[in-house]
């Protein structure tokens, strides 16, 4: 086949892209005021989302197609054909229609979905070149994975390992509570022989003695919490399909601390002058009571 013959398939492709779109959704008043350029600004460009695997972001709309509209429909076609698309067959092209330029990726003599300029960027990809093949990698990638998973050898892998890693979270919580537990009890004895400074009003055995089992507690919680981390991020790194969960957990453990710290480090001045006043509340009155004496 010519160059120019395989424009024009490709551009009639594209042209059917966003008819497909139409034919799939209804059209109703929400729906065009939804693909108002006014709207669409102020929302999140939705995701291409296959297999729980994310292929490109569709932020503009395609004709009178709204960015969700596309986004379903491709994600229709691609599961459907799913069965018999091999990642050789995955492809994209740079075509133009009319004022639309976009990446068009096909598999299998289908057209799946279109990139344009306006849902660009991609992550890192600022071209259409790049962004197209950015999409062709991810769907590649997904399809050999999807087809991995799929054998009995490999799924029965994949279970062991969740289990085993499963049973050595279990058993590390098992060992943690007992070593605290026989911490906390060699440290009731070793506190009862600090020698008591004699500040009036406060019991300094019990202060520190509260004081070291909270550190003591919250050092547990911590390291437990960092093992259900690790193993949920392995478990689900596992299995092609939750894999994606493994990054997004990561993510959110590291954001949830950050702002944890953040939140303690705000509070720390707050957090002073309570001390200081229970400080004062217990001292001021024993002292003043001592000094009559």
């Amino acid at each position: 086949m010519s160059f120019h013959i395989k424009s024009v398939v490709c551009c009639a492709a594209l042209v059917m892209v966003g008819v497909d779109v139409r034919a799939q959704t209804p059209s109703t008043p929400a729906a065009s005021a939804a693909s108002t350029p006014a709207l669409i600004s102020e929302q999140s460009p939705p995701n291409l989302a296959v297999w729980n695997g994310t292929l490109a972001v569709l932020g503009r709309p395609l004709g009178t197609s709204a960015p969700q509209e596309r986004v379903d429909a491709a994600a229709a076609r691609i599961e459907s054909a799913l069965e018999r698309l091999s990642p050789d067959q995955i492809r994209y092209s740079v075509v133009q229609v009319g004022a639309d330029r976009g990446a068009m990726i096909v598999g299998d003599a289908l057209t799946l979905f279109a990139i344009l300029d306006g849902d660009l960027p991609q992550d890192t990809a600022t071209t259409l070149e790049a962004a197209g093949a950015q999409a062709v990698n991810r769907l590649q990638t997904l399809l050999r994975e999807r087809a991995e998973q799929r054998r009995w050898s490999v799924l029965l892998r994949s279970v062991v390992e969740a289990l085993l890693a499963a049973a050595a979270f279990v058993a590390y919580c098992l060992a943690s509570r007992r070593a605290m537990q026989l911490v906390l009890k060699r440290l009731a004895t070793k506190v009862a022989r600090i020698r008591d400074p004699g500040i009036p009003g406060i019991n300094t055995y019990a202060l520190v003695l509260t004081t070291l089992r909270v550190l003591i507690r919250v050092t547990e919680l911590a390291a437990r919490l960092a093992a259900a981390y690790l193993a949920l991020t392995f478990i689900f790194s596992r299995f092609a399909y939750s894999r994606p969960w493994s990054q997004t957990l990561g993510r959110f453990v590291i954001d949830t601390f950050t702002r944890m710290v953040a939140a303690v480090i705000d509070y720390l001045p707050n957090l002073i002058t309570l001390a200081m006043i229970v400080f004062v509340a217990g001292f001021v009155p024993s002292a003043a009571a001592g000094g009559v004496r």
